[in-house]
């Protein structure tokens, strides 16, 4: 500052050579003190920024980022102060400003406004260098800016601009660069028309200038060489981080993707078994299900043998369950979906026979019910919703051996789940909560997993009851949630899509007698010589008129020497025509044709396929003595052609309270 005193008192009162070598010497102390202050100004931002940053605790690289740069302009005005090399200090200051204001354009800055610290480095570069080197200095700046906005848009994580803006941004920055190089062009003709009143000195002065352009551009030289090498160290830097990234996620990907394949060769090993068997099974079991149906149906009511037939019924439906579990868990149950609910299951569920067994088995263990009113339809299956349901409850009473308390609630939700693992829309919620032991943390990404179990084996759990929880789930477009720790209880919670499907509600009839028949002809089709013995025994009994066949083609042999009024057609035949087929030939005979389709094992786009084309009902095997009537009675009361659809919870039935998830 005392230098600057003395040259404007210089300037103002001496002759015109003292004025004109006093205009050199002004411009070198502008600057100087222009470099000094814009020095002092950096390093006080970048301290009080990356204080604030390191006081926030979050992005502490950017705190070490801009403590970095407030050393460097440090060094640089230290430099200066002890050299008095006023150019060097100025190159070095322009460059590293202009570092600094490129990575707040590259990064946003706070809350995407980096890019207006930009706007002040034409002002510093022409301020500091004069409008040559300003020029190339503003220029080279002005081009980073361009090949990012070209090439930014490729990685990740650099801030990203519209096309728009980024037109404007370029615009502006010139016309600011063009105002800064103007006005300092303007000053510097000024200067130069003092310096011209002496000849002399203006040869003196030009010699001079000549000189500092000289070492201008061997400084500018170096300096572009450190830049060039400096942005290619960075951008191979940048490669190998990007680099780095990929692999890690495509790592991460391929992890993924075996762990997915696992599971997906899983599930179909077990569906490829599952589908094996339950043909031939669930025909096995209806001689073991049906039969000691009808012998108790004709054994006096204290008869000794009673119980040991029920003891085979029962262990023949526990077995049904199983196999029911296993072809849901494979996804390859019959299950046809309707407007479902979600409050109507939870209220048939707790007024069943199973729930009030499982509330005598746990007596200890008290139910609370918080369901909203007014809930959306779901798309799904009655019958695979009130077994998910079953199981949820039966662990949760099973997981307070000493009692406690199980939440049942239902709500909707439109934003999703936090966290982004349920995506945002419009989900019914079902809760089951409990005050239980809880599940350990290296069980959690198990207990989905098929045959898992903590319990024993066959006794109280088959390891099934958690994997079909989460097939049944997944197969109605839905999402589970578990929240658990030791001690602490469980909460399961399922995310439906709600649909705009209305619910169905069909009245079946009531009783045996309300599924008696009036002589109606009915023509069995199954393959298997014991269903056919099972079906006719029973369907007699309801009073109908009952003949058998063991094939789709004799069945269309029968149909076009005697009309029925309804088939019962079994829906896999092997070999020769299966039901659905037979239904389609049967249909071409009699358009009005009724029919009820039954099957131990087959696919649900089977199944809805032979329900779209007019098969009043779907019925699995083996099935029990009044679910059979039932759905005889509702078929034949549909109109022609074809009627309504069953519901497959109307139909089906949830597994025997024997069987335990």
């Amino acid at each position: 500052m005392r230098q600057l005193r003395e040259s404007f008192r210089w300037f103002y009162g001496g002759n015109s050579q003292q004025r004109a070598v006093c205009g050199v010497a002004s411009e070198n102390i502008s600057r100087e003190i222009m470099l000094q202050v814009i020095s002092l100004i950096a390093i006080g931002a970048l301290l009080v920024f990356g204080a604030v940053v390191y006081l926030s605790g979050q992005h502490l690289y950017v705190c070490v980022f801009d403590l970095a740069w407030a050393a460097v302009f440090f060094l640089n005005l230290c430099y200066f102060r002890y050299s008095g090399n006023q150019s060097a200090a100025s190159l070095f200051a322009v460059a590293f400003s202009g570092s600094l204001l490129f990575f707040c354009l590259i990064s946003g800055g706070t809350e995407g406004t980096g890019y207006l610290w930009g706007y002040a480095f034409p002002l510093l570069a022409f301020s500091l260098m004069g409008v040559r080197q300003g020029l190339g200095a503003v220029g080279f700046y002005c081009a980073a800016c361009i090949v990012f906005f070209l090439v930014g848009s490729f990685f990740e994580n650099l801030a990203t601009y519209t096309t728009t803006f980024e037109f404007r941004f370029v615009a502006s920055f010139v016309v600011v660069s063009a105002y800064a190089g103007l006005t300092e062009a303007l000053r510097s003709q000024a200067q130069l028309r003092l310096v011209e009143s002496n000849q002399d000195l203006q040869q003196a002065v030009g010699e001079l200038r000549g000189t500092e352009e000289a070492l201008r551009r061997a400084g500018e030289e170096l300096e572009e060489r450190v830049q060039t090498r400096t942005a290619e160290l960075h951008q191979a830097n940048e490669r190998l981080v990007a680099e780095i990234e990929e692999r890690l996620r495509a790592e991460e990907e391929q992890s993924r993707l075996r762990g997915q394949l696992a599971q997906a060769q899983k599930m179909e090993a077990i569906g490829l078994l599952a589908g094996g068997v339950a043909h031939d099974l669930n025909n096995i079991l209806a001689g073991i299900i049906g039969y000691p149906e009808l012998l108790l149906m004709d054994l006096p009511e204290h008869s000794p043998l009673r119980p040991r037939i029920e003891a085979v019924q029962k262990s023949g439906q526990k077995a049904a369950a199983v196999v029911q579990d296993l072809l849901t868990l494979a996804r390859r149950g019959g299950a046809t979906k309707e407007g479902v609910e979600i409050n109507r299951i939870v209220q048939e569920y707790l007024e069943s026979l199973e729930f009030q067994a499982l509330m005598r088995h746990h007596p200890a263990v008290r139910l609370m019910e918080q369901l909203e009113e007014g809930l959306p339809a779901i798309r799904g299956s009655g019958v695979q919703l009130m077994q998910m349901l079953m199981n949820l409850i039966i662990n949760a009473a099973e997981a307070m051996p000493d009692g406690g308390t199980i939440c049942v609630s239902t709500a909707v939700c439109r934003n999703g789940a936090e966290g982004g693992k349920v995506p945002p829309g419009r989900y019914v919620i079902l809760m089951v909560s409990d005050t239980g032991v809880g599940i350990a943390s290296q069980d959690l990404e198990r207990i989905f997993e098929p045959f898992f179990t903590r319990k024993v084996m066959g006794r109280s759990g088959s390891g099934l009851g958690m994997a079909v929880v989460w097939n049944t789930v997944r197969d109605h477009g839905g999402f589970i949630e578990c929240d658990s720790a030791r001690g602490q209880g469980t909460t399961f919670t399922l995310y439906f899509p709600v649909t705009q499907m209305s619910t169905v509600q069909v009245d079946l009839c009531q009783g045996r007698q309300g599924c008696r028949g009036d002589g109606e002809r009915i023509l069995i089709v199954d393959d298997v010589a014991l269903q056919r013995e099972i079906g006719s025994d029973m369907l007699r009994r309801l009073a109908y008129n009952v003949d058998c066949v063991s094939s789709g083609e004799e069945a269309l042999e029968y149909l076009h020497k005697r009309p029925v009024d309804l088939l019962v057609l079994d829906m896999v035949m092997d070999p020769g025509m299966d039901g659905l087929e037979t239904f389609r030939q049967a249909r071409r005979l009699d358009p009005c044709q009724k029919a009820l389709l039954v099957s131990g094992y087959s696919e649900s786009i089977h199944i809805q396929e032979a329900l779209d084309l007019g098969v009043g009902a779907f019925l699995k095997k083996p099935y029990l003595f009044e679910e059979l009537g039932q759905a005889v009675r509702a078929v034949l009361q549909t109109e022609a052609p074809g009627g309504v659809a069953l519901p497959q919870e109307t139909i089906d039935r949830p597994p025997s309270p024997g069987q335990e998830s």
